[in-house]
């Protein structure tokens, strides 16, 4: 791919904004907060759902966290995204590990290690009893300590010196994919893969095709993805909501296009750069909801997926550099601010926050370089 040296060249005189500046002290300065609201109805949809299968029981939790977990879109924000009502917040996940929290718990004053011992959250007295309440609910029925009891009865004690020598549990890694199709999400939009299901199931009934986990599988597909499309849009109710209220004409503005763009994406495929930015945090933070857990969290190359949307954008004049600089500050943001309440023995390797990771450049499928324009973009801005 040829370079455009020139657009280069005025990445490198770019200068970090005052709005992107503000939000950037504001993450540095602000403590973390532990809360439990997912906790909370994670357990209201197990005790409802309790003798269904699965895969729809897990499909209906994620529809009960993303229909009623608290939103919020702080000033200044371009992409509505955030884990927690606070700006850097983190949801311990009970539900994936009902044990892991217990040593955690006990040693708490107030505050709960994140991803490593130097990184404390803030762990009021409310979220404290309800965590306890989700710890006690899920004890013993949670795969990752099915795993758990699995690995000592083959292996004895043995494990457990492993674990107390150094080694992470590494049953407590999710079981999912590290990276998810983002290209797809926002190049189709999620209505795409939610007519791939619909279309399954009455072939599946044609066919008098006797495995019903397929059933269950796309059934579940159905009711995650319209879980995720009804999270977008009740941020782009909140942003209207805000912005009917609020007196500050230039947020006001912004707020009324996040609106808008949630009510688009990422339900429909995304019609422009900030479209597609905003489609994969809503479904980045959908997946982070879901599991919590630090491999759900790669975003892929998003140098190569983007690229055809920020270039086009610039082209065509409805996008200007320094627009597209604040666009990706925020979504480097949005990465920066989840936090991860992280199983004890991962203390030393993780060290601090979650794990999550942003592809840029390499080779492509020819050995070439497919480093672009927006390549050199992100690394100046993280810089």
């Amino acid at each position: 791919m040829k370079i455009d040296m020139q657009l280069l060249g005025e990445i490198d005189r770019l200068q970090l904004s005052d709005r992107a500046g503000r939000l950037r002290e504001e993450l540095l300065n602000c403590k973390p907060r532990v809360v439990s609201d997912r906790a909370k109805l994670a357990m209201e949809a197990w005790r409802e759902t309790e003798g269904q299968p699965i895969d729809l029981r897990r499909a209906k939790l994620l529809k009960r966290v993303l229909g009623s977990v608290p939103l919020v879109i702080f000033r200044g924000q371009l992409l509505a995204d955030s884990d927690t009502k606070y700006f850097r917040g983190a949801h311990p996940h009970c539900d994936y590990d009902g044990s892991y929290l217990i040593p955690l718990l006990q040693e708490s004053q107030g505050e709960v290690t994140l991803g490593g011992p130097a990184e404390k959250g803030i762990l009021g007295e409310e979220d404290l009893a309800t965590l306890l309440e989700a710890v006690k609910f899920w004890k013993g029925k949670t795969a990752v300590e099915k795993a758990r009891e699995v690995a000592t009865a083959a292996m004895g004690t043995w494990y457990d010196d492993l674990v107390e020598a150094g080694t992470q549990r590494y049953e407590a890694m999710a079981p999912v994919p590290s990276v998810v199709d983002n290209g797809r999400i926002v190049n189709e939009g999620l209505r795409s893969f939610i007519a791939e299901a619909e279309k399954h199931i009455p072939q599946w009934v044609d066919t008098r095709d006797d495995d019903i986990e397929k059933l269950y599988f796309w059934q579940s597909t159905i009711i995650a993805l319209e879980a995720v499309i009804n999270f977008a849009n009740r941020y782009s109710k909140l942003a209207k909501d805000m912005a009917a209220a609020e007196q500050d004409l230039g947020w006001r503005a912004e707020l009324e296009k996040i609106a808008e763009i949630c009510q688009w994406v990422p339900e429909n495929p995304a019609r422009n750069f900030r479209e597609a930015l905003q489609s994969i945090v809503m479904c980045n933070l959908a997946l982070k909801l879901e599991t919590g857990c630090s491999t759900a969290t790669g975003w892929g190359l998003v140098d190569q997926y983007l690229y055809p949307y920020f270039k086009r954008d610039l082209h065509e004049g409805r996008l200007s550099l320094e627009e597209a600089a604040d666009l990706v500050h925020d979504l480097l943001l949005c990465t920066a601010r989840k936090e991860w309440v992280a199983e004890l023995s991962w203390r030393d390797f993780m060290q601090k926050q979650r794990l999550s990771s942003i592809g840029l450049g390499g080779p492509n499928r020819q050995g070439e370089d497919a480093s672009n324009e927006l390549t050199y973009l992100v690394l100046h801005v993280r810089g």
